[in-house]
């Protein structure tokens, strides 16, 4: 190489296998089922326009646009109505003072005593 002779070239990218319009479908595909997965995209899209398509291609158009990929709620999130009925609650049955030391709370978390069956604890 001589000195002050090098130039950058561009890089080449595949060509894109969806167009606009597709991309638009896509994007409004996903903000119409908000729980859809790619892969449930692709398949639509695929019965749609009988084109084979990656969930990557879904993702990056998805990206392209603005949306990021979010985890779904495991729960509903407290209230401060939820929070309001559960003091009601517990102003109600708190004189129920002999019966309470055999309640247990659980948040509905699973218990297994008897084997293991392979599932996170909380």
């Amino acid at each position: 190489m001589q000195e002050e002779m090098t130039e950058r070239r561009d890089r080449s990218h595949p060509p894109r296998c969806t167009a606009a319009r597709d991309d638009r479908r896509i994007v409004y595909m996903a903000v119409m089922e908000r729980s859809a997965t790619s892969r449930t995209i692709t398949q639509q899209m695929q019965s749609v326009t009988h084109q084979l398509l990656s969930t990557g291609t879904i993702r990056h158009s998805l990206r392209q646009s603005g949306m990021s990929a979010k985890r779904p709620y495991l729960w509903l999130p407290l209230t401060g109505n939820h929070r309001c009925f559960s003091h009601q609650w517990c102003d109600e049955w708190w004189p129920w003072t002999t019966k309470w030391n055999y309640i247990v709370f659980t948040d509905e978390s699973h218990f297994c005593l008897k084997h293991r069956d392979g599932r996170i604890r909380v």
